[in-house]
């Protein structure tokens, strides 16, 4: 039973937040929809004259809710303190943006300035979601652990079981616990859409694809069918934890209760 609520639980991982909207990254600073297939460039000709370094310091267009590399790559000239927070004023490339947006969605011009730090974003229920469904998921896997182990104490001879309890731990840390962290960070790096840099290297990621995140993230098994497809990450998760419960059931059927079960 366990088992089975952490696989049907698993799934509400998949629930996320809205895809950020940064300009040069996921979208074009004449465009009005996010493209993820789309190899956008940081650089365009409103910000040729800025000489922008690659400084990840993101700021947010609050009016159409998209968001900047930094304010350089936004082709602001001027920054003020207002209230605390600050705004950045005289920025060129939110001219093509703000048009096509107003042009669209019927809006009025406004003043183009940016601000300091990320957009505010509202996942409304998502996020309730998200902690209700890993809370079940996480209480199912660990109440699943004492009748796993008690299973397995008891389809071997008596005199055996320690030696099963030591190969059992040995198989977990060497195939689960050691690799498992290098496992999901390839598997978590292949959701990214744009790296910081250093000294020429890739650093940290900076932005990611929150869709392919949730999959990725609920998957575990080949990073090279990840890569290819973010689908085949959650149906390796649910042939894993299939394969748990058939293990699991051929245990209980194969079990044969000795006298020194009842000692």
């Amino acid at each position: 039973v366990c088992h089975f609520a952490a696989l049907l639980f698993t799934t509400g991982l998949l629930s996320h937040c809205p895809q950020r909207e940064f300009v040069g990254i996921n979208l074009g600073y004449e465009d009005l929809s996010i493209d993820k297939m789309h190899d956008y460039s940081v650089s365009s000709t409103c910000n040729a004259n800025c000489h922008c370094k690659m400084e990840w310091n993101p700021v947010c267009d609050r009016n159409s809710g998209h968001m900047y590399y930094s304010a350089c790559h936004a082709g602001c000239t001027a920054m003020t303190k207002n209230q605390g927070s600050t705004e950045w004023s005289g920025c060129g490339c939110l001219t093509a943006n703000t048009t096509f947006h107003n042009l669209i969605h019927g809006a009025k011009p406004h003043q183009e300035f940016v601000n300091q730090g990320y957009c505010e974003q509202d996942c409304g229920y998502r996020e309730y979601i998200l902690m209700v469904t890993l809370f079940v998921t996480v209480v199912a896997s660990f109440a699943s652990g004492i009748p796993t182990q008690q299973i397995m104490l008891r389809v071997v001879p008596f005199d055996q079981r320690t030696l099963a309890l030591g190969i059992n731990w040995t198989f977990v840390r060497l195939l689960g616990f050691i690799p498992g962290g290098i496992l999901f960070g390839v598997i978590i790096d292949t959701a990214c859409l744009e790296w910081g840099e250093s000294c020429g290297k890739a650093t940290s990621c900076l932005v990611y694809d929150p869709f392919k995140l949730s999959w990725t993230i609920t998957g575990l098994g080949n990073p090279s069918y990840m890569i290819q497809s973010s689908h085949h990450a959650l149906l390796s998760a649910i042939v894993c934890k299939l394969l748990s419960i058939l293990a699991t059931i051929i245990g209980y059927v194969t079990y044969r209760p000795s006298d020194l079960d009842n000692a």
